[in-house]
């Protein structure tokens, strides 16, 4: 389990995040518009904490669910994937069902994730694709992506390659 101030904080800062995203139509706006879904893959003692941060808490009337998230599961209750362990299946999945990936890990992100949130010295560190965003049509404010440590602007994706599309 990982220290306690860390979890209430990536919870904070995950749920922060919301109001500075506009997901793609087929994926907020669609499937449930009174709620967000949080799918993440934390222990069940982390999962708990989140919980308590966050359920019952709303955002632009849109009530906000944490739920509990293992790699086999339907992608269709999520608006937000936050991972601590990254499967490239479930990412691609993801991505192009229109979810917001945040992982915990640069790697990832360099391949085809969103976000990537680090807690360095109990400081947050993101970091955001921001060509990534774009090619799935998600909007990030500029605000959020002042507060970002990297932007990084190349869409690349190893979900590109999956597809069998062609990648610069």
């Amino acid at each position: 389990m990982e220290r306690n101030s860390v979890v209430p904080l990536k919870a904070s800062i995950v749920y922060r995040m919301i109001p500075f995203v506009t997901w793609p139509t087929k994926n907020l706006e669609s499937e449930n518009p009174t709620r967000v879904s949080i799918c993440t893959d934390l222990s069940e003692t982390n999962l708990k904490v989140w919980k308590a941060l966050l359920e019952g808490e709303s955002i632009a009337g849109k009530a906000i669910h944490v739920l509990p998230f293992s790699k086999n599961e339907d992608l269709a209750r999520c608006q937000i994937l936050h991972l601590t362990k990254v499967d490239a299946s479930v990412l691609c999945r993801a991505i192009r069902r229109g979810v917001l990936t945040i992982v915990e890990n640069d790697e990832w992100l360099e391949k085809g994730g969103i976000v990537s949130m680090k807690i360095l010295e109990g400081h947050v560190s993101l970091d955001i694709s921001l060509g990534m965003a774009r090619k799935y049509s998600f909007d990030i404010s500029s605000k959020l992506l002042r507060l970002s440590k990297n932007v990084i602007r190349d869409p690349y994706s190893f979900c590109d390659e999956e597809k069998g599309e062609q990648v610069p």
